[in-house]
């Protein structure tokens, strides 16, 4: 069994914008409820207009990366992983290398409105070389799939911590 995974290491300036848009929306929603807020009227129509363009921006950032119309991400390598190695750019590393190893892949497309970018692997090697990477996940049969990969892994005897 063998899976390929694109990797990345980098996201596009849009991503970080749009968080800190949707972030700033958020908090200022918040601090006007907490905060019980009288908004003098010559303000309100500024206030409004604030409220329903942060709104947009959410629904807008949920939308775009849920459909993968703009990729918050950008590939600069693969991950292949089989039954007795994990081959990160080019690099393999054997399963007999590996001391420990962390693997998080719960984001898929259709995953909540993920692109399937939320997923990486943290490789610790017997010589305390520490390898970590971000891959992305195409669907659910690949997450399954690389799912009974670790699991196979785990029970031979590799310590594996996997959150899918």
């Amino acid at each position: 069994m063998c899976e390929t995974f694109p990797t990345f290491n980098k996201r596009p300036l849009l991503f970080y914008f749009w968080n800190l848009a949707n972030l700033s929306f958020f908090a200022l929603v918040i601090w006007a409820w907490r905060m019980d807020m009288f908004i003098e009227p010559k303000y309100t129509t500024l206030i409004v207009f604030l409220f329903v363009v942060g709104l947009l921006s959410v629904c807008g950032y949920v939308v775009v990366t849920g459909t993968g119309i703009v990729k918050m991400y950008t590939i600069d390598g693969e991950m292949i992983i089989s039954d007795g190695a994990i081959n990160i750019n080019n690099i393999t590393i054997s399963l007999s290398e590996i001391s420990s190893m962390d693997v998080r892949a719960k984001d898929y497309p259709g995953a909540r409105s993920s692109d399937g970018s939320g997923n990486w692997m943290r490789i610790e090697k017997k010589s305390r070389e520490k390898i970590e990477t971000r891959f992305v996940i195409a669907s659910k049969i690949q997450k399954n799939s690389l799912g009974q990969i670790l699991q196979k892994w785990k029970d031979n005897g590799l310590p594996v911590n996997i959150t899918i």
